[in-house]
């Protein structure tokens, strides 16, 4: 089985040191990248494709919700990564907002190393089983394609599950 693919953005340098250290001892995860702003991350996503972005909200240049909207809006994305965002807000309204965005999971800082590494895996899970699910779901009877609504409509499913 691949390594989780996994890119961590956050403005603060121990947060970040922390959590690549942590996470690189694991045999399953493979963290693929750093950023500490919305900008640097909205390249480092484009570029390689994580399977998971461990994502703070509040950062320079671009916050962490406004780079989930971009990363969701921009046509070029071939795969969407599940976002777990790691915050120390815990606003009910921003934590909404962040699943509305297409957050998969809301963790407040500060948090447990082992509960971080556990989301990451069942995140893969998650997003394993979603795959088969729309695959499943939305092929068409003529050739095994697509269509445009039924895959919207399933991907906003997920999105919301």
């Amino acid at each position: 089985m691949d390594k989780i693919r996994v890119a961590i953005v956050d403005d603060n340098d121990k947060m970040v040191e922390m959590m690549d250290e942590y996470l690189g001892s694991d045999d399953e995860i493979n963290v693929i990248g750093r950023a500490k702003n919305g900008e640097e991350a909205f390249d480092l996503i484009k570029g390689t494709s994580p399977d998971v972005v461990l994502l703070d909200l509040i950062m320079p240049k671009m916050d962490g919700l406004s780079l989930m909207d971009k990363i969701h809006k921009d046509g070029t994305m071939i795969r969407m990564p599940f976002f777990i965002i790691t915050s120390a807000i815990s606003n009910e309204a921003v934590i909404q907002d962040s699943f509305n965005y297409g957050a998969g999971y809301y963790m407040l800082k500060p948090f447990d190393n082992q509960m971080l590494l556990n989301r990451i895996k069942h995140a893969r899970h998650l997003g394993d089983r979603r795959r088969k699910e729309i695959s499943r779901q939305g092929k068409s009877e003529e050739g095994g394609c697509f269509s445009q609504g039924d895959l919207e409509r399933d991907v906003t499913n997920v999105i919301h599950e």
